[in-house]
């Protein structure tokens, strides 16, 4: 391709190629953009994936998995994950709901659910975090 050509010269004039390049890097900055924003308007529905993010975007899921990691460093489900455990574990400590409860309110269908990603990611269940905290 032509512009795949690669040059050292720093003092060259921005040529067309690098439009291209930065008119990319603003539509996937875009795309990351609003991968982001339906996770934060909808990490509480059980339903979030990376399929139902693709179809609101219209873009396929391996296009935005790939695209979404590349540029931020972690998966869509990593990123899903650790939003709703921000969540959970703000109500853990703010609130006196059981487990079942703080699950269905960012968006796992059961404490065992969140149980094994609590887990996962913090090293502890949510009842021995809740216990630590207060």
């Amino acid at each position: 391709a032509v512009c795949s050509r690669v040059t050292t010269d720093r003092r060259r004039r921005p040529s067309r190629c690098d439009h291209i390049e930065s008119s990319k890097k603003d539509r996937n900055q875009k795309i990351i953009e609003q991968i982001i924003s339906i996770i934060k308007n909808s990490y509480a529905d059980p339903n979030l994936s990376i399929t139902y993010i693709a179809g609101q975007i219209g873009l396929t899921g391996p296009y935005i998995s790939k695209m979404f990691k590349d540029q931020m460093g972690e998966g869509i489900q990593d990123y899903i994950n650790k939003i709703r455990l921000k969540q959970a574990k703000k109500l853990l400590l703010e609130q006196n709901l059981n487990l079942e409860q703080t699950a269905n309110k960012v968006g796992y269908s059961n404490s065992n659910a969140l149980i094994r990603v609590f887990k996962k990611y913090e090293g502890v269940t949510p009842g021995q975090f809740r216990d630590m905290n207060r």
